[in-house]
């Protein structure tokens, strides 16, 4: 299952990479994204698909016609700061938002004990607890105070656009995908070009650095949390269907992502 999961999702990815929007659209989006790293939120509030669609307009079609589809399937989007974290920073905040407020806790007790129980994990596999545990309370404050109903949406917010706040749990996520690529080595190796070790030094334990289709199944089945992920792009041209994806398909999407060439939004679905 495992690695027919990988290998859908890396022809999901690869494709949408083929479709990417041109050269010229992606150096104004690197110039935007320049002045977006020091302006723009950590999580910016919710919106609707307005503010995105007038960025496609006089742009291709089969983008245009996509956000159309957007529109009827989702309420709206949460845009993420686009600084290289943006889908841990996107998939942890959606997910902790999903879990807010839930008369049954029982996965959000999951969740917290998986993130508790990790640290002995990380322990275990020789890291040295003070490099880490600073950023595991903050997880776990976090997950705590969405157990016990003491958390609302707007604290979760607060929250996340605290550069401390946010970046430790950012910082604890990447170190829990080093560590299951490297203890599933098998698993992950058929998608390398290089050792699991070289790999999550270069591309998964830095700061700022993309994820890619790795890296979100590495989360994904770690926490045994499904996300939907929507492309925009140039894929479809001439159907203009929007393409997404379920990562695992062994289990339902908790998480709705957009997925843009080099970026992640959190998208909202009615049941939300």
């Amino acid at each position: 299952i495992f690695f027919r999961d990988v290998c859908t999702f890396f022809c999901a990815f690869v494709t949408s990479m083929s479709h990417a929007i041109p050269d010229d659209v992606i150096l104004a989006s690197m110039q935007q994204l320049k002045a977006e790293q020091t302006s723009f939120p950590l999580v910016g509030d919710m919106q609707g698909f307005d503010e995105l669609e007038q960025e496609f307009q006089g742009g291709a079609e089969v983008v245009l016609q996509k956000i159309q589809q957007l529109k009827a399937k989702y309420t709206g989007l949460r845009r993420v700061r686009r600084d290289g974290n943006c889908f841990i920073r996107a998939f942890v905040f959606g997910l902790l938002e999903t879990l807010i407020g839930k008369s049954d806790t029982s996965e959000v007790q999951r969740i917290l004990e998986c993130i508790r129980h990790s640290k002995t994990t990380l322990v275990a596999s020789g890291l040295e607890e003070f490099t880490f545990e600073d950023f595991h309370e903050t997880f776990v404050s976090e997950l705590e105070r969405v157990a016990n109903g003491e958390c609302t949406p707007d604290h979760l917010l607060d929250n996340f656009r605290q550069q401390d706040v946010s970046d430790s749990i950012v910082v604890y996520v990447r170190m829990l995908m080093s560590h299951h690529i490297k203890a599933r080595a098998a698993d992950f190796s058929p998608f390398l070009n290089e050792d699991v070790t070289s790999y999550c030094r270069r591309e998964v334990d830095p700061m700022g650095v993309e994820c890619d289709q790795v890296h979100i199944m590495a989360l994904t089945t770690f926490l045994g949390v499904g996300v939907r992920i929507e492309y925009l792009d140039l894929s479809n041209a001439d159907t203009c269907i929007i393409n997404h994806h379920d990562i695992p398909d062994t289990c339902a999407p908790s998480v709705y992502l957009l997925y843009r060439p080099g970026h992640y939004d959190v998208l909202y679905t009615d049941q939300q």
